[in-house]
């Protein structure tokens, strides 16, 4: 059997997780009265735990299972000329390797949509000198999804 969720306890589960063995179940609806006292013509949510954890229904979105991906921090950070980006690939894949600046402009693209094995790879990245300290972000795209870091540069 199901339990309505509270909104404090649906603030812990967000804050806590939910246990692995549980899974929430979400419906919203328009008319009626909730038990949480919402008058008719409203609309609300209403999220229940339920008793053990279930599939989801909806439309099927397309994953690798057990793909991952891991992008480390840049090796110095922060850094005034030079830093090493490392990352790991667990299956091959396509790899793109661009950094950002603060506002999400491209600066450069270190690996441009290269086919790589799975392993570990570093790639240095040497600013031209024409940045200006401030944070950067460096990007790591594969089939397993898209991974952000930040860096810092200092002159």
């Amino acid at each position: 059997m199901s339990r309505l969720i509270t909104p404090m306890l649906f603030l812990l589960m967000v804050l806590l997780g939910v246990p692995e063995s549980r899974g929430v179940e979400f419906a919203v609806s328009q008319s009626g009265r909730s038990s949480c006292g919402v008058t008719s013509g409203s609309s609300y949510l209403r999220a229940t735990l339920l008793p053990r954890l279930t599939t989801v229904e909806g439309d099927s979105v397309p994953i690798n299972p057990g793909q991952t991906l891991f992008l480390e921090p840049n090796v110095p950070n922060p850094f005034s000329d030079q830093t090493i980006i490392s990352y790991t690939l667990d299956r091959e894949t396509r790899v793109t390797l661009r950094i950002f600046d603060a506002f999400y402009n491209e600066i450069a693209t270190l690996v441009d949509d290269v086919f790589q094995v799975e392993g570990r790879y570093t790639v240095p990245f040497r600013h031209d000198g024409k940045l200006s300290s401030g944070m950067y972000f460096f990007s790591l795209t594969t089939s397993a999804g898209i991974e952000t870091r930040r860096m810092l540069l200092v002159k």
